[in-house]
């Protein structure tokens, strides 16, 4: 499904206002906003699976390169590989069983700890951080897409 550039900013601009909700071109707004939202929550899980994989197996199997991004073989690596496979079943379990409340609970955990990472590592440099903060960014417009069609997250 294409969307216009155009699309998304009248999206954007009646979600602000208060329009009536009894009235059929909200109601098909709305449909069509919850469509979207849907397709970027798929989008963001199909995105942590399509990573997670190789750098799961990777840390599994201390392939090549590894030790590069990730460092030497240690407890702590192990148990990043157990943070990163719980995400990784997560996903996938939120691909089969959508829910966008529970998926957007795991999007805004990874984004708080995507956005540390840079800190915490004490670089902007290493790999990982920057193709964390990629991700970040992506799943950012996903939960605020999310928001804007669902509403209060927390309600």
């Amino acid at each position: 499904m294409a969307i216009s550039k155009g699309y998304i900013v009248t999206v954007n601009i009646l979600l602000c206002l208060d329009p009536n909700p009894e009235h059929l071109w909200w109601k098909n707004l709305m449909i069509e906003s919850k469509k979207f939202m849907k397709t970027m929550l798929a989008i963001s899980l199909l995105l942590n699976i399509v990573v997670l994989i190789p750098v799961c197996a990777g840390l599994a199997t201390h392939a090549d390169g590894i030790q590069i991004s990730f460092g030497e073989a240690t407890p702590a690596r192990g148990i990043l590989l157990s943070v990163y496979l719980s995400i990784l079943a997560a996903s996938a379990s939120l691909l089969v069983f959508r829910d966008p409340k529970l998926t957007a609970a795991l999007l805004l955990m990874q984004i708080v700890y995507k956005l540390t990472t840079p800190i915490t590592v004490g670089t902007f440099h290493n790999p990982v951080a920057i193709s964390n903060l990629g991700i970040a960014a992506f799943h950012s417009v996903t939960l605020f897409i999310t928001w804007r069609s669902i509403g209060n997250l927390v309600k």
